[in-house]
């Protein structure tokens, strides 16, 4: 741990180290705490594109931008970061059964599980359960974070996101 004189000194620390416990819970097969890290650093990297209208990313055949927070910045997750096509319906049914209520509420609902497999869909479906493969997403988020921390300079400084967080300095 440091003292980070900008955001993008402390995201080059923080999400890094978010991933590496959430490697940890994976492999002591904590999937929860791993879920929730995982979609903790989803959801900053989504943040940190918000507003930006020159960032789309193809959802449901539509080239969309992450216009404001919450669901939307799961849009993330068909964006070149994470290479998934997932419908809006989808993202929005991740969001709100699985990153909501575990971060806020560490349940989920009926028919939603946190699973651990080598198969690579992070986000399995059937006709009556929903799921959430940390194994997958684990992979998956990592490979991201190397890539939002490398395109950090470009993106941090510009971003409303950053604007937002400069503003809420203590008072």
């Amino acid at each position: 741990m440091a003292v980070h004189s900008s955001i993008k000194s402390l995201l080059r620390e923080s999400l890094p180290q978010s991933i590496r416990v959430a490697e940890c819970c994976v492999s002591r097969q904590f999937g929860y705490p791993a879920a929730i890290l995982l979609f903790c650093a989803i959801d900053s990297i989504g943040s940190f594109y918000r507003k930006n209208k020159n960032f789309t990313i193809m959802i449901d055949g539509k080239a969309r931008y992450i216009a404001k927070d919450g669901v939307q910045h799961f849009f993330i997750l068909n964006s070149d970061f994470f290479e998934l096509n997932l419908s809006r319906e989808r993202i929005e049914q991740i969001y709100n059964n699985f990153r909501s209520l575990l971060v806020h509420n560490s349940s989920l609902p009926p028919g939603c599980f946190i699973i651990s497999s080598p198969d690579k869909d992070p986000f399995p479906i059937d006709k009556t359960n929903h799921a959430v493969n940390v194994d997958s997403l684990l992979e998956l988020t990592k490979k991201a974070v190397e890539k939002f921390i490398k395109q950090i300079d470009d993106i941090v400084p510009t971003s409303d996101q950053h604007k937002y967080i400069m503003f809420r300095k203590l008072k």
